[in-house]
């Protein structure tokens, strides 16, 4: 009798044992399963959402490029356009200076032609104005200086000229001070002020 007791309990005993087991084996298949399949669907997503981001990339990479060639290529229509507008009044600023600066050298000795001077030197003024948006604005700006300041040079010599022949009397040291204000202006015109517009001309200066 005791011996059967010993064996039922030993039985029962053992398979509790074997049913823990059981159950804890089936409890790491599940969970291991569980995780490799949350790792898995957690791999997709992170493969699909780089997958998304790098043709997401791509595709802005792709835009900038567009956008960078257009803006490219409206920048070098602009700059042939503006080159082909501003060239002919370069050329046409640099020879009505010449004819300002020679007709300013003459008119220190001639009345006519320094009223010539005068005119010619008004209208550099306004040509300049017009063209100014094509021109570097510290150049247009010593441009208009220098012109104006010519002018009035020459106004002042006028004047000054015209009073010394009206009046054999009158102060020659006026005279001589507007004759060197206006020389020392046209070796300002000649030198930098036409040397720069050569080389917006392209020409060697000399």
């Amino acid at each position: 009798m005791n011996s059967t007791v010993l064996t039922f309990l030993e039985s029962i005993g053992s398979s509790a044992v074997v049913s823990t087991l059981v159950i804890w084996l089936l409890h790491r298949v599940i969970e291991t399963r569980l995780k490799a399949a949350v790792e898995h669907k957690y791999e997709v997503k992170t493969a699909d959402h780089l997958a998304k981001l790098r043709r997401e990339n791509e595709s802005i990479l792709t835009r900038l490029n567009a956008e960078l060639e257009r803006t490219t290529q409206q920048r070098r229509v602009e700059y042939e356009t503006l080159f082909k507008i501003r060239e002919p009044m370069v050329k046409g600023l640099y020879e009505n200076l010449l004819k300002a600066i020679e007709l300013a050298e003459q008119g220190l000795g001639d009345l006519g032609k320094c009223q010539e001077a005068k005119n010619a030197l008004a209208r550099l003024y306004y040509e300049m104005e017009v063209a100014a948006i094509y021109f570097p604005k510290a150049f247009h700006e010593s441009w208009c200086t220098k012109v104006l300041a010519l002018r009035h040079a020459l106004v002042e010599f006028s004047t000054a000229l015209q009073m010394r022949m009206g009046n054999f009397n009158a102060d020659d040291q006026i005279l001589l001070q507007a004759t060197t204000a206006a020389l020392d202006i046209l070796r300002e015109i000649k030198g930098p002020l036409r040397d720069e517009l050569r080389s917006l001309l392209g020409v060697a200066t000399t």
